[in-house]
């Protein structure tokens, strides 16, 4: 589901993805919950237009 949003480049769907009490790093700064996350994707978005995220689930 993460992995869906992000590539679609959709802040709001991105957050939705993860729990309401996630916490994201990104290099010296921290965000926590949804609406942090929401206000930061798209300054990151912005600069990363070739970026893709790719997930992949370990064999179980």
């Amino acid at each position: 589901m993460a992995e869906n949003a992000w590539n679609q480049r959709d802040p709001e769907r991105v957050a939705l993805a993860y729990p309401p009490d996630s916490i994201w790093r990104n290099r010296s700064q921290f965000f926590a919950g949804r609406d942090a996350i929401v206000a930061f994707l798209p300054r990151k978005l912005e600069r990363q237009l070739e970026y893709r995220l790719v997930k992949e689930l370990a064999p179980g």
